[in-house]
């Protein structure tokens, strides 16, 4: 009987504790050894906002709201760069459980199973201030029916965008 190793699911004597033994696969080395589940099947998720680095962990998956539809993301993805919209942001985090974000646009990066979303403004779905978010499309609002010259349109919109994003995914989970 040929004796299997305890990270590729077969039996063995060896105990089953976290090990630092790392095999090649693919030309990378799995991040994790749990046990005797291998959980290469994750990628690290960083996410970028101009004020700090907003989340850092690895993930199964995620789905993003991309310039031409919704996309997702799972290892081994081919490298990519692509431009977000407003929308929902979907992650499986590694318990496998889904983390919602109100992404406010950006942009993502898929290179060497890891994923940077440089965004310009994010926030977990638990957290939305919906009476801010509110008063944020009123201002929005009233910018684009403004007579002034200095109103800056594509700033309103984007920021009109946001708002709507933010008051949908609220009234969405509530």
């Amino acid at each position: 009987m040929m004796n299997e190793s305890p990270h590729r699911g077969g039996n063995s004597s060896r105990p089953n504790k976290r090990t630092t033994h790392h095999a090649v696969k693919n030309g990378r080395v799995p991040r994790f050894w749990l046990g005797e589940v291998r959980l290469d099947n994750m990628y690290l998720l960083t996410i970028v906002t101009p004020e700090k680095i907003f989340y850092e962990d690895d993930v199964v998956s995620l789905i993003a709201p991309g310039s031409e539809g919704y996309l997702g993301v799972l290892t081994d993805h081919a490298p990519l760069i692509t431009a977000l919209v407003p929308g929902k942001l979907t992650v499986k985090d590694q318990k496998n459980q889904e983390v919602i974000l109100a992404i406010g646009g950006g942009f993502l990066e898929v290179f060497k199973n890891q994923v940077t979303i440089l965004a310009h403004s994010i926030e977990f779905i638990h957290d939305i201030d919906y009476q801010r978010a509110k008063s944020a499309l009123e201002r929005a609002r009233q910018r684009l029916r403004s007579k002034e010259k200095e109103i800056d349109i594509p700033r309103a919109l984007a920021a009109l965008h946001r708002a709507k994003n933010r008051i949908r995914l609220y009234q969405a989970v509530r």
